[in-house]
């Protein structure tokens, strides 16, 4: 008789007793078969049939039982290599996060709480919930996740139009305002970032911008758009630049240009972007036009030059008055003021 067949076969059975208690979210019985397992066992157990036993886990709604596997996978998994959490993402994906799905539908909260505020899985959570009203609503109606909504909309604004208008829909106005309008917070600079700086596209940005009332708008124009505009430059949105300054008046458009010191203009210029520098010359004032130049003693020319941008270079000399170029081309080997 062969042992080898014989050993896997009993193991199946005693496999498929420990996923019987994870269905049932039998915790004490789940314990007590799982410290009998080997090392190697655990392991085996563990990822057995696509990490069956964490989505099974999850889906029971017993929190108790849902730690301990998580726990379990951590201690049999992690390396030194990487963050301890970052095990759970091949253990999560294997199903499309099955287990959380079904958390969600049955709504246990406890599990579902616990999920949202892990490292590394809260991206992958996130994308599942923005997939259905039912679960947005799920969120809204728990105080214990009001904080992952401000990340939730952060990344439905990311994804697309249709997730935004799901969001919106059901989001309570002030809370979109909040999202729109964070405070400043010293300690989580991310987090005191708008969902402007995360839009996808100029429709998104647009649709966000016409559910506010106009004094959220100009108030958004004045603390939240100047610093947005700088991020927008650093990540080359041209299509997203061109939409924040078609939405402001020239007196908020200068307000955002001056930003840290005409900022976007210095980073489009060290960056290479022509297109982002046509695109704010063409928008600023002729006021505007010698500041920027000026800015930091012409640090976008500075900059252009020392990266070596030859199109930049000969548009910002072609545009600069004579008095400015002559003051412009020994800054080159001058210091930043």
């Amino acid at each position: 008789m062969n042992i080898h067949h014989h050993h896997g076969a009993c193991m199946k059975n005693q496999y498929d007793a420990l996923l019987k208690a994870c269905q049932n979210g039998e915790a004490d019985k789940f314990q007590q078969l799982f410290s009998s397992l080997s090392a190697e066992q655990k392991i085996e157990f563990l990822s057995y049939n696509d990490y069956e036993a964490y989505h099974q886990a999850m889906a029971s709604g017993n929190l108790t039982l849902f730690e301990g596997i998580t726990a379990a996978i951590i201690k049999s998994f992690a390396t030194d290599m990487m963050d301890e959490e970052e095990v759970l993402i091949p253990a999560f994906e294997a199903r499309q996060g099955e287990g959380f799905i079904q958390a969600l539908e049955r709504q246990h909260l406890a599990i579902v709480e616990s999920m949202l505020f892990v490292l590394f899985l809260d991206y992958y959570c996130n994308e599942i919930i923005n997939t259905k009203s039912k679960y947005i609503q799920f969120v809204l109606q728990h105080s214990n996740l009001k904080p992952a909504i401000p990340d939730l909309f952060k990344q439905a604004c990311a994804t697309d139009l249709d997730t935004v208008k799901r969001w919106v829909d059901i989001l309570p106005n002030e809370t979109l305002i909040e999202i729109c309008n964070p405070k400043f917070s010293e300690l989580n600079q991310e987090a005191s970032r708008s969902c402007f700086y995360y839009v996808a596209s100029p429709e998104i940005l647009d649709f966000l911008w016409n559910n506010l009332s106009p004094v959220i708008q100009a108030t958004i124009a004045n603390n939240v758009f100047p610093g947005c505009l700088v991020y927008q430059v650093k990540k080359e949105e041209v299509a997203i630049i061109e939409k924040i300054l078609s939405l402001l008046d020239e007196k908020q458009q200068s307000h955002c240009f001056k930003f840290e010191d005409y900022n976007c203009f210095v980073y489009a210029a060290d960056r290479g972007s022509l297109d982002i520098i046509k695109l704010l010359w063409k928008t600023f004032s002729s006021e505007d036009k010698i500041n920027a130049l000026k800015a930091s003693n012409y640090a976008a020319y500075r900059l252009a030059s020392k990266a070596n941008h030859i199109q930049i270079i000969s548009f910002l000399e072609s545009v600069a008055p004579a008095p400015i170029l002559l003051e412009m081309q020994p800054a080159v080997s001058q210091p930043i003021k």
